[in-house]
């Protein structure tokens, strides 16, 4: 039998009302914010993992209340959002930080949860504490309205200058810059962030975008022109680039085959 150590699940407390997973990738700092969420009775721990790609399988098999992520793993700011796309506006994130000013002055200003390290016995049970009583509130808060802007249209990118909110409409590309990705927006501003060519297919919508090769995913509501210049070689317009892509062959015929099949085209 196989153990995907990454994705440990735990036995459930019976009396625990908030269901709570951990994330994050050092493994001792995690056993230690463990071995001190177990001694809470309001806290049922359902899961341990070390990646963000499991904590989101976790979120749609689990659904847990509570989640404890380190907000340096990448790809982790897509738990900005994470209550909203989850359909739960009582799930409660809490991010694992080191004691930046930068950091917790943004988290105190956004009215977000944060935990920093190195954990104590001490900080873990007022962080708790504070967790439940907010449990308690939501509970019996009457439902709100939904929200007007769908989180499935936008999305939070971290950058060099903090955490940037992005329309799916606003991207233009994504090409890849190992082990890096660089993201153009439509106003021309490029951002080199954190983050792999497939986190960013499974965040973003195939209707929209499509990865035509390793290094480039591209949005089609922006593309304007592709034009064939030779066999194996083709040229893209993108409405907010000033100058057209190239296009292998391969590329090419993957991008015209979808166009094909697309009601994007006129």
């Amino acid at each position: 039998m196989h153990f995907d150590m990454s994705l440990t699940p735990f036995g459930s407390a019976p009396s625990a009302p908030l269901r709570c997973l951990v994330v994050d990738d050092d493994p001792l700092v995690c056993a230690l914010l463990v071995k001190y969420l177990r001694l809470h009775r309001g806290i049922e721990l359902v899961g341990e993992t070390s990646t963000v790609r499991k904590a989101l399988e976790f979120c749609r098999t689990l659904q847990p209340d509570l989640i404890f992520i380190d907000i340096n793993l990448p790809q982790a700011e897509v738990f900005l959002m994470m209550p909203v796309q989850a359909g739960n506006p009582r799930m409660q994130i809490v991010f694992l930080t080191e004691p930046d000013d930068r950091t917790i002055e943004a988290f105190e200003f956004r009215a977000l949860h944060y935990l920093l390290k190195p954990y104590s016995a001490k900080r873990v049970a007022l962080i708790v504490d504070k967790l439940l009583r907010s449990h308690v509130s939501l509970a019996i808060a009457p439902p709100k309205e939904p929200q007007v802007e769908a989180a499935s249209k936008t999305m939070w990118v971290i950058t060099d200058n903090g955490r940037l909110k992005v329309k799916h409409s606003e991207i233009v590309l994504i090409e890849a810059e190992a082990p890096y990705s660089r993201l153009t927006l439509f106003d021309g501003n490029t951002y080199l962030l954190r983050r792999a060519m497939s986190q960013w297919e499974d965040l973003l919508p195939t209707t929209d975008f499509i990865r035509v090769d390793r290094s480039l995913i591209i949005n089609l509501r922006r593309l304007e022109k592709v034009e064939r210049v030779s066999r194996d070689q083709a040229l893209i317009t993108l409405r907010g680039l000033s100058e057209p892509k190239t296009l292998g062959r391969q590329p090419s015929l993957r991008l015209l085959q979808r166009l094909k099949a697309s009601t994007l085209v006129r």
